[in-house]
């Protein structure tokens, strides 16, 4: 029996050819394993594409909507924070300015309904 890759003698027992490791006595011979592409899990910084970050975004709108309805002012300090730290580690997210406006937002918010929430309760208009 000769491989059929490089032609070397073998014996009828062999499985595989001595010379190149050709599968011999196979009617149609393996496939070589195609190589699985490495995706890289942390992903910052590595395509250059900048993105839009959402936390950014939210802290943005929560801040908005916060001005109306006081939990949401929280949520928009957690938020701006939240989207900040993001950008101190992966240089391609954008929303900077969104970030902290609406971490501003929320802090002067929160401010300003503590204030009035402290001057109704000094001033006896809660009965």
């Amino acid at each position: 029996m000769y491989c059929p890759k490089c032609g070397t003698q073998s014996s009828e027992g062999d499985i595989f050819c001595r010379k190149c490791g050709f599968p011999l006595n196979t009617a149609m011979p393996a496939a070589a394993p195609t190589p699985i592409p490495q995706i890289n899990a942390n992903i910052q910084g590595t395509n250059g594409i900048k993105r839009k970050s959402g936390y950014a975004q939210a802290a943005l709108i929560l801040g908005l909507i916060g001005i109306l309805i006081n939990p949401c002012l929280i949520f928009a300090i957690i938020f701006g924070a939240v989207a900040l730290n993001k950008m101190k580690t992966d240089p391609n997210l954008e929303g900077r300015g969104q970030a902290l406006t609406g971490l501003w937002i929320g802090i002067f918010g929160l401010i300003i309904w503590i204030l009035a929430l402290i001057f109704i309760f000094n001033s006896g208009l809660y009965i």
